[in-house]
């Protein structure tokens, strides 16, 4: 499976480069791509895909320790669907991933781009390993413009749904108080670097207020402190590398907002991925997941900087985004070895 996950990767690189200066035909090979994509998704099994035996078991045997839209969608395809668990992937891939394609076409800039993004990263991170959380990131994206528009209503029901998909998402209701028209870089960029110095106090604080949080809450966190092999160096050279691309969108994000109204709120959206993975590092595997949710901004924002490159220098810029996917995929298929 990662053998054609790297050909539709490569074959995307090239359309971005023919599309820099002849976009026509640009939805179609969008549309065909993310249709081949959805085919991967959906004919997964347990070879190929590290989690797909731990769904199949959960599918099989009822379990409490999910989400309840989980169960609902399991009991609709038992009952409906003649019990066969391609049935589930098969919905989780149209919520997971049909639901962001439609996203980036709607917000994306450049939305090969977006794609190439998505593809080398939370494509497989979520849409084909981590379902849950793939349906639920995806109402986070889709709650981009209402979040713009301040329509509290429709921000709430795509953030109350991605909480349904996943119970980690709770934290997208702290994103209705961002402000998406003004930004102070130096502000930002001065809470990320305080961030590796106050660890420990954020690790003592949460650990004596930890029983005053939702039961369900409680449990997620306990549960997430079990897991093994989920040490954190928040030193490593992919962590860095995300500081200094902060810092940089930071610094921009002002220049990007006269491009496009939801760069602000992407950048600090990102901005949220990079400083939590770093204040909740004493956990792990939590600070993975909450980081991975805000990561979602990554898909819009990363395209965005064509907008700010000098013509002459779009096919550079073209490489340069490229090449953070190119990092993606690479720790992805051939570090952590999550799709074989």
């Amino acid at each position: 499976m990662d053998v054609y996950i790297l050909i539709v990767f490569i074959l995307s690189c090239l359309f971005s480069f023919i599309f820099l200066r002849k976009p026509r035909f640009q939805i179609g090979i969008f549309i065909l791509l993310g249709f081949i994509l959805f085919i991967i998704c959906i004919t997964r099994n347990e070879i190929n895909v590290r989690d797909y035996d731990a769904y199949l078991s959960m599918f099989r045997y009822k379990t409490d320790m999910v989400e309840v839209s989980f169960n609902l969608i399991r009991d609709f395809v038992i009952k409906y669907l003649s019990g066969d668990v391609f049935y589930l992937f098969f919905i989780y891939a149209i919520i997971g991933l049909v639901l962001k394609l439609y996203c980036i076409y709607k917000f994306s800039t450049n939305i090969i781009l977006s794609l190439i993004i998505y593809l080398s990263y939370l494509y497989i991170v979520q849409d084909l390993t981590a379902i849950r959380i793939g349906a639920a990131t995806s109402f986070v994206l889709l709650s981009l413009p209402h979040l713009v528009n301040r329509n509290l209503k429709k921000f709430l029901l795509c953030a109350i749904l991605a909480t349904i998909f996943h119970s980690s998402a709770f934290v997208v209701f702290f994103l209705w108080f961002l402000n998406s028209k003004y930004i102070k870089p130096g502000y930002y960029i001065a809470i990320l670097i305080l961030s590796y110095f106050i660890i420990p106090i954020v690790s003592q604080n949460l650990s004596l207020f930890q029983h005053y949080f939702p039961i369900y809450l409680q449990s997620k966190l306990l549960a997430y402190e079990t897991f093994e092999n989920t040490e954190i160096n928040i030193f490593n050279v992919w962590q860095l590398a995300r500081v200094i691309l902060t810092i940089f969108f930071l610094l921009i994000a002002s220049n990007l907002y006269k491009k496009n109204k939801y760069s602000i709120l992407l950048v600090k959206i990102y901005f949220l991925a990079t400083v939590t993975y770093v204040l909740l590092s004493f956990n792990p595997a939590f600070a993975g997941r909450i980081s991975e949710i805000f990561m979602i901004a990554d898909i819009i924002l990363l395209p965005q900087l064509l907008l700010i490159a000098n013509p002459k220098f779009k096919f550079i810029t073209n490489i340069i985004v490229l090449l953070i996917a190119g990092s993606y995929l690479y720790l992805n298929l051939y570090y952590l070895k999550l799709i074989n």
